[in-house]
């Protein structure tokens, strides 16, 4: 049987009673069972654990009882019913039709929602709230593989960067997420890193940065920032950072950041002309190793893909890159999507060319808002003397600009078969 699930955001909200309840307390998925097992694996384990009635108790605190009282007939109803219902819950960032995403399937003897695999990562908050107050609270919620845990969206890198030991100092343990596919630190990465940094200590958003790449940094190390404030005013503050590996020196940013409200203002660059994500062919990787490149969904509106194929002679390449559904659109997230010149520098030439090195990154925000897609738009200015100039607009799927970059990168002459062997 199936229910539909209305398309609306308004209509879906009104489906959840909890939804605008942002103050209680919520019981989040904790667990993953293996694909195809989904409740078989919960019960075989033992630290999950079992209330009287049988339920799985949830490892995190139980909602506050106000919560819970409104609902106790009907929790007791469900953990009755032989054949409770699983509603396929997924990210409102999903593509799967309006029958897949309210599909209602038999669960047996347990009160349990299932993310199913064919979802995508991620599930927004009020989803969350459906699955913990709106329907059976205090239950354990079951996430198969290719989902995160119930969370909100947060910004990027947010976890990963620590506050360090002294204060204006972050760190940011390196692994192969935050590298390119040669193994050593995605240059975006870094000054995404950086501006983060940057964000937090100024309290205030980040108009501009620009990040020169001095050295390689490599997982496995820490990546140490220091941040210091050169001048703050009423709107705003100007200030760098200095990120290093040991003593190392790796990147160096200088930033401002703040707002002003003005009333007047515009948008004068036009977007390219694009096939929706989806009618774009998919353009994975060329690397199967662990990357940035490689943990972002991409689709190729223009460029090249087989080595043979001709240079793309006015310098232009795009892609559409989807946002992952665990983060949102700020400007730290922004700054990896700038670091794509080499990408358009090797396709304006029609490849033959070795390194592709981005020697620094300069980000302009014009106005982050949320989008499912983000299309990057790399322009090539010139590739003169081994060195490449070029500028990437990124766009929202309905043509909003978010922000622009800028960047340089180096390449070489490909090595000789001799110099190879």
């Amino acid at each position: 049987m199936s229910a539909a699930w209305p398309r609306s955001r308004s209509a879906r909200n009104s489906l959840l009673p909890h939804a605008r309840e942002p103050k209680r307390k919520l019981v989040h998925m904790v667990g993953q069972a293996a694909a195809g097992n989904s409740l078989s694996a919960l019960s075989a384990s033992s630290s999950s654990g079992r209330a009287s009635g049988g339920r799985v108790r949830p490892e995190t605190p139980a909602p506050p009882s106000r919560i819970v009282g409104a609902h106790e007939a009907r929790t007791a109803r469900a953990l009755a019913t032989p054949a409770l219902p699983i509603w396929r819950v997924c990210s409102s960032r999903c593509r799967r039709t309006d029958r897949d995403r309210a599909s209602v399937e038999p669960a047996g003897n347990r009160s349990c929602f299932v993310m199913t695999p064919s979802c995508r990562r991620g599930v927004t908050a009020i989803s969350e709230m459906a699955l913990t107050c709106g329907f059976t609270p205090g239950v354990w919620v079951v996430a198969q593989r290719r989902h995160h845990p119930c969370m909100s969206p947060r910004s990027y890198l947010s976890e990963e960067l620590v506050r360090g030991d002294r204060p204006g100092t972050w760190v940011l343990p390196l692994t192969e997420d935050e590298c390119s596919s040669a193994g050593r630190l995605f240059g975006g990465t870094g000054l995404g890193a950086a501006v983060r940094a940057l964000e937090l200590d100024a309290g205030r958003p980040l108009v501009w940065a620009t990040g020169q790449f001095i050295s390689h940094a490599l997982p496995g190390e820490l990546l140490t920032f220091e941040v210091e404030m050169l001048a703050e005013g009423r709107a705003t503050t100007q200030a760098r950072a200095r990120g290093h590996v040991d003593g190392r020196e790796v990147i160096a940013v200088v930033a401002t950041l703040g707002r002003r409200d003005v009333e007047r203002s515009g948008v004068w660059v036009v977007p390219p002309d694009a096939l929706p994500p989806m009618d774009c062919p998919a353009f994975p990787s060329r690397s199967a190793t662990r990357s940035v490149s490689a943990n972002l969904e991409r689709r190729l509106v223009r460029g090249r893909t087989e080595a043979n194929e001709p240079a793309m002679d006015d310098g232009q390449v795009a892609m559409w890159v989807r946002v992952p559904d665990h983060l949102v659109v700020d400007p730290a997230f922004l700054a990896v999507l700038g670091d794509y010149v080499p990408w358009g520098g090797r396709d304006a030439v029609g490849g033959g060319l070795g390194g592709g090195q981005s020697l620094d990154n300069t980000l302009r925000v014009v106005d982050p808002v949320d989008t499912d897609w983000i299309l990057v738009d790399v322009r090539i200015s010139s590739l003169v003397h081994g060195y490449a100039h070029g500028t990437v607009h990124l766009w929202s799927e309905d043509g909003h600009l978010l922000a622009t970059a800028s960047q340089t990168c180096q390449f070489r002459n490909p090595r000789s078969s001799r110099e190879k062997s």
